[in-house]
């Protein structure tokens, strides 16, 4: 597992800023695919270059950044997505999100003070609510790796509507990169957390869809 802090938390550069989440992914998926991840002992390559990777999990606003890393050439069989917001700054309202961003930010700034340096209450509102933010991803319909994507929501999530995030996401993938949305479910009793999500996965669709050989 390669798990990389985002920029402006714990002992990484910067702020906490969201604007550094393509940043830090885009950082992230240069030094993987640069051969450089190695086994210190071995010598060995950890992530071949142009090997597909059997699965991608993201969840929340971290839905956004790894659809980022699918243009920095990390490529996967599959993608899964759990409580999707795929865009930010104005656009995640209109994506589903209820949340009160700004008892959100002002508790991100004041209950981790040493692991999360936020550039303040106000910035982090301003970027969720007002900001335009690019989506940085180009249509890659007609070519390239397309991986199964399956999204995750549920349907007692206080944060988000799960309607308008799945069709929101089924919007943007198959915009993006053509074909149909493999997988999509609203989850009846599932909350935010992934936890809920795969307990209330009664029928076994989530779980079937990370288990899958490609």
């Amino acid at each position: 597992m390669f798990q990389p802090q985002y920029f402006g938390t714990y002992d990484s550069d910067g702020t906490f800023d969201p604007r550094m989440a393509y940043e830090t992914v885009r950082a992230a998926s240069e030094f993987l695919t640069s051969g450089e991840f190695r086994d210190p002992w071995t010598k060995d390559e950890l992530v071949p270059r142009n090997v597909s990777m059997p699965l991608l999990v993201a969840h929340s606003f971290g839905t956004y950044a790894a659809m980022c890393a699918l243009i920095s050439g990390l490529t996967f069989d599959r993608v899964a997505m759990f409580s999707p917001m795929l865009r930010l700054g104005c656009h995640s309202r209109e994506d589903g999100l209820v949340l009160d961003l700004y008892r959100h930010a002002e508790r991100i700034a004041t209950v981790y003070p040493f692991t999360h340096r936020s550039p303040g209450v106000s910035d982090l509102v301003r970027f969720f609510t007002e900001d335009r933010v690019t989506w940085p991803i180009p249509s890659l319909t007609g070519g390239g790796h397309r991986p199964a994507f399956g999204v995750f929501a549920g349907g007692s999530d206080e944060s988000l509507n799960a309607k308008r995030a799945l069709e929101a996401s089924r919007t943007m993938i198959e915009d993006t990169f053509g074909g149909e949305l493999d997988v999509a479910l609203i989850v009846p009793g599932g909350m935010h957390g992934v936890d809920t999500l795969l307990e209330n996965d009664n029928d076994g669709i989530i779980g079937g869809f990370l288990e899958e050989r490609s």
